[in-house]
């Protein structure tokens, strides 16, 4: 696993373990997120959007 992805994965962990993000399961929320980045990795977005960030995935995750 790559830091990048590793820094992904922390900063989802990060957001669902806090209590205001009512996840049950922070660490698969986490699994789920990276795996969403890598698949969209090489992914040509128009305009050049940026990645969903957790709070954004969150929303689709519920």
């Amino acid at each position: 696993m790559s830091s990048l992805h590793e820094s992904r994965w922390e900063l989802a962990f990060t957001y669902a373990s806090a209590p205001a993000s009512e996840i049950d399961n922070p660490e698969r929320f986490a699994d789920e997120y990276e795996a969403m980045s890598e698949d969209l990795d090489n992914v040509i977005f128009y305009p050049d959007r940026p990645l969903p960030t957790p709070e954004d995935f969150a929303y689709f995750y519920a």
